[in-house]
C-alpha cells in the first residue's frame, strides 16, 4: 500500500502533463496558419503525447476519455489541417531539416505529413487522369463514340464494353484481367490504336516482353504519325503513375513537334505529380498559348490557374520562376 501511495503522484503528474499537451494542440489546430517555426514545436509535442500515453498504459491507467482526444487531433492534422501544417513547416524550416533533428520513425506520420500529400496528390491526379479527367482523352471517347452510335454494331457494343471492363480492371490494380480484357476487345477491333498500346503497356508491367513488342509495333504501323503514337502512350503512362516513362515520350513528341499542346500539357502533368510546380506551371501556360482545340486550352489554363491558386510551396517560393518565351 504505501509503494502504491508513493507511486501516485508520478503518475498523476504524467497524466497532466498528457493533458496539457492534449489541450495544447487542440488550441492549435484552428491556427495553424502563421505558426511558422513553432509548427516544428507542435510535431514535438505530438510525439510527447505519443510517448506519455505508450508509458501510461503500460502502467494500467485508463486513457480512454485522452484516446478519444488524440484521434480527433489526428483526423484533423491528417484531414482538413494537413495542408496548414505541411506548409508552415515548409516555409521556415523545411521537411528534411525537420526531421534530421530528430530521426523518427515511419510511425510517427507527422514528421513525414508532407510525403504523405505528395502522395495523396499523386493518388488524386492519377485518378483523375483514369477516369478521363484529360479532355483531349474526354474529345476523343466522344468522337469515337459519335461514330459508334450513329449506326452501333454488336461489335462496337462488345468492344465498348471489354474497354470499360478493362479500365475497372486497371483501377482495381488487376492487370491480367485487364490484359484479358483487352484481348478480347483487339480480337472485335485489331486496328485500334488505344488497345493495342493499353496492351503494350500492360504486358511490358508483367514481364511479357516479346508481345509487348509486338503490341508497340503494331501500334506504329496503324498510328497516323510517331507523335500521334508517342502521345497515345505518355496518356496511358500518366493513368498508370508511370512518370519516368511518360516524361521520355512527352520529350520525344516534343523533338519532333516543340510546340505540340497536348504533349506540353501530359510534360506539366509529369512534373505537378512530381512537385515540380513552377515547371508544371509554366508547361500548363505554353500547353494553352499553343493549343489550338478550345477545350486543351480551357483544361491547360485551368490547371495552370488552380496550381497558382493553391498557393506556393517551399519547392515553389525557393526555385527561380521560368521565363515564359
Amino acid at each position: 500500500m504505501a509503494r502504491a501511495r508513493e507511486l501516485r503522484p508520478r503518475t498523476r503528474t504524467q497524466i497532466d502533463t498528457l493533458r496539457d499537451n492534449l489541450k495544447e494542440l487542440e488550441r492549435s489546430l484552428p491556427v495553424l496558419e502563421g505558426m511558422g517555426r513553432r509548427a516544428v514545436e507542435l510535431l514535438k509535442r505530438l510525439d510527447a503525447v505519443h510517448d506519455d500515453m505508450a508509458r501510461l498504459q503500460e502502467q494500467g491507467i485508463d486513457l480512454r476519455p485522452e484516446q478519444t482526444r488524440w484521434r480527433f487531433i489526428e483526423e484533423r492534422l491528417r484531414g482538413d489541417r494537413a495542408p496548414a501544417l505541411a506548409r508552415e513547416v515548409a516555409n521556415t524550416v523545411g521537411w528534411e531539416d525537420a526531421r534530421s533533428s530528430v530521426a523518427p520513425g515511419r510511425d510517427r506520420w507527422w514528421w513525414y505529413l508532407d510525403e504523405e500529400l505528395a502522395r495523396r496528390r499523386r493518388a488524386k491526379l492519377r485518378s483523375w487522369l483514369l477516369r478521363g479527367g484529360i479532355a483531349v482523352a474526354i474529345l476523343a471517347l466522344l468522337a469515337g463514340a459519335y461514330q459508334l452510335f450513329l449506326a452501333p454494331s454488336p461489335e462496337a457494343k462488345q468492344q465498348i464494353t471489354l474497354m470499360q471492363n478493362a479500365e475497372q480492371y486497371v483501377e482495381k490494380g488487376d492487370l491480367d484481367q485487364a490484359i484479358t480484357s483487352y484481348e478480347e476487345a483487339r480480337s472485335v477491333a485489331p486496328d485500334d490504336l488505344e488497345l493495342q498500346l493499353w496492351l503494350g503497356v500492360l504486358y511490358d508491367q508483367v514481364d511479357r516482353d516479346k508481345e509487348a513488342e509486338r503490341a508497340f509495333e503494331r501500334a506504329r504501323e496503324i498510328s497516323s504519325s510517331k507523335v500521334k503514337y508517342l502521345l497515345g502512350r505518355t496518356q496511358i503512362y500518366l493513368k498508370l503513375g508511370m512518370l519516368k516513362e511518360a516524361e521520355r515520350d512527352a520529350l520525344e513528341a516534343l523533338e519532333s513537334d516543340p510546340n505540340s499542346a497536348q504533349a506540353l500539357f501530359f510534360l506539366g502533368n509529369v512534373r505537378e505529380m512530381e512537385g515540380k510546380y513552377w515547371e508544371a506551371i509554366f508547361l500548363f501556360k505554353r500547353a494553352a498559348d499553343e493549343a489550338e482545340d478550345p477545350a486543351l486550352q480551357v483544361l491547360a489554363k485551368m490547371r495552370y490557374g488552380m496550381l497558382l491558386q493553391a498557393g506556393p510551396s517551399m519547392e515553389m517560393r525557393t526555385t527561380t520562376t521560368p521565363q515564359a518565351e
